[in-house]
Formats: C-alpha cells, sequence, structure tokens
C-alpha cells in the first residue's frame, strides 16, 4: 500500500468512519482486478475494461512501466498522484480544523469518576 492509498484511506476513515474503512476495501478489490497488475486487461471482462484508465494503481503501473522498459516521461502520472495526495491531505485538514472546536470542549484535566 502506497502512501496516497493511506492519505486516502485515512480520510475515508475519519469522515465515514467504519464505512469508509469498508468502502476503501471494496475499492482495494475493484482495483486488483481492474488494474492489470497480475494479467492482461485484454482477459477481464467488460467492466473492469471500462474502470482501467480510471483506477490509481493502473495509472502507477502504467508509470512503472513506462520508466523501465519504454523510457517515456511519468510526469503525467506524478501529477496525477500529487493531486490525490494534496486533496485527500486537504480533506483531512478541513475535517481536524471542523472537529477542532470539539477537542477544545473538552476538559482533559478534570479527574473522572466511574
Amino acid at each position: 500500500m502506497c502512501l496516497r492509498e493511506k492519505v486516502s484511506g485515512s480520510a475515508f476513515n475519519l469522515i465515514l468512519g467504519k464505512t469508509g474503512a469498508w468502502l476503501m476495501l471494496l475499492f482495494m478489490i475493484i482495483q486488483l482486478g481492474g488494474s492489470a497488475g497480475t494479467y492482461p486487461i485484454e482477459l477481464s471482462n467488460q467492466f473492469f475494461k471500462v474502470i482501467h484508465p480510471y483506477l490509481p494503481m493502473s495509472i502507477s503501473i502504467d508509470a512503472f512501466r513506462s520508466t523501465l522498459s519504454i523510457g517515456q516521461s511519468i510526469w503525467p502520472e506524478t501529477f496525477i498522484f500529487a493531486t490525490i495526495l494534496i486533496s485527500f491531505n486537504l480533506l483531512i485538514l478541513v475535517f481536524f480544523t471542523c472537529h477542532l472546536r470539539q477537542v477544545q470542549r473538552l476538559n482533559f484535566s478534570a479527574p473522572q469518576t466511574h
């Protein structure tokens, strides 16, 4: 799991709770079938062929292949990943900023009685 998946997973966990974790699990399973990392996309069904170009794992596999064997530039893929990383980091910052008031209202110094 790379950094962008950890950041997006954290954002979904923070914003949606357990539902976000479940959605990220579903997304990761779909990525396994649709990214053409283990077998060619031509062997997949039509659903995976349609979503293949839009999956982050597909983009990273294409960048990896371009770097190793084709020798093409990976700047477009780098831009996409930077955009994803910045977007989800901003979502996390917005979440914590919105919940800062709730945390500031808590009194951590008061003794707790059970």
